[in-house]
């Protein structure tokens, strides 16, 4: 081959390369048909996860995305950024904190006394109220409330007690919660099966539980006139004939003593307590050899307590029209001498 050959091709190789280059890179894609079989489907097309909803699961918090929220048990879609209503907060179940905003007009709606509901009655039944000839279930009242945690955080809350005492108890309750006095837990016994040891353990507050009464000569919690608050900080201690100690709940040992100091723990310079006192419970920590820190009551008067009370409100009420200002008409202006 002739040397002119030679470079008429290499002239020619050298402009068809980028002309070949060229139609790979500005070619049109095309790609195949997705495969669509009945064992592989198509796969849907994907898009962003939306966060609508932030739900309480005990005592953390979890954040779904709209898949998952349709795939959970959780029954409400509302989005975490939305305040509470007044029409959902009846639905909400005690224990649950809250994680979405609370307008202040609705703090009182969350604060009732009511009879016990037929739902709660169901609850209860078997478990916490036994058939018995000594407090029927509408001697009981239930209270819906609102209550503070020690992190801060608020949770619904639930309680049974004896009617009588419903009003004091709420208020007593409602005092709290503005003080933002802690407390861990208020739920049912019956969410226990009605174990006291178990709810104690857990550091539950509650009152009403009639299981495991004496039947003839009930206490003052089976008649729902006893609360116990914040139990873990607050422990029984009984001295026994042999010396030893028993202590309830075991996770309470650490403040038997009362030296371990806790915002929870309850003393006669505490909030909580004082608020009891004020509305006529005594405290068993005030008892004289065993102690029941956690616990607080309140019988029924006697008839000569009764009367006493009532002259004292009579009392108070003259005092009261004495001390108005009576106010004095004049039709003409005195002149002064």
């Amino acid at each position: 081959m002739k040397r002119s050959h030679y470079i008429h091709l290499l002239i020619g190789s050298a402009t068809l390369v980028p002309v070949f280059l060229a139609s790979l890179l500005y070619a049109p894609r095309v790609s195949a048909p997705p495969k669509n079989t009945p064992d592989a489907p198509p796969p849907a097309a994907k898009t962003e996860p939306v966060i609508t909803q932030r739900v309480a699961d005990g005592d953390e918090l979890y954040l779904y995305d709209e898949e998952e929220i349709t795939t959970t048990t959780v029954t409400t879609a509302v989005p975490f950024y939305l305040p509470y209503t007044a029409e959902e907060l009846p639905d909400i179940p005690a224990g649950q904190e809250l994680y979405r905003e609370l307008p202040e007009e609705l703090v009182d709606a969350c604060f009732s006394a009511s009879p016990i509901p037929d739902a709660v009655n169901a609850r209860i039944n078997g478990l916490s109220y036994i058939d018995n000839d000594k407090i029927a279930v509408g001697d009981l009242s239930y209270l819906r409330v609102l209550h503070y945690t020690e992190t801060g955080s608020r949770r619904f809350g639930e309680m049974i007690v004896n009617k009588e005492i419903a009003d004091s108890v709420l208020e007593i309750l409602r005092a709290l919660y503005d003080a933002q006095y802690p407390i861990e837990r208020m739920v049912l016994v019956d969410e226990y099966n009605a174990d006291d040891t178990l709810a104690q353990a857990d550091n539950n507050s509650y009152a009403f539980n009639f299981r495991g009464a004496n039947a003839k000569d009930p206490s003052a919690r089976a008649m729902g006139r006893a609360i116990c608050i914040n139990p873990v900080y607050n422990p029984y201690v009984q001295i026994n004939a042999d010396g030893t100690t028993t202590i309830t709940p075991k996770k309470g040992i650490a403040y038997a003593q009362r030296e371990e100091l806790s915002p929870m723990m309850l003393h006669t310079m505490d909030f909580c307590y004082q608020q009891f006192i004020a509305h006529g419970f005594s405290w068993g920590g005030n008892w004289s050899t065993t102690k029941n820190y956690m616990y607080f009551e309140k019988n029924p008067m006697t008839q000569a307590e009764q009367q006493a009370a009532q002259q004292a409100q009579e009392d108070e009420d003259q005092i009261a029209d004495l001390e108005e200002p009576v106010e004095i008409q004049r039709d003409e202006p005195i002149e002064l001498q």
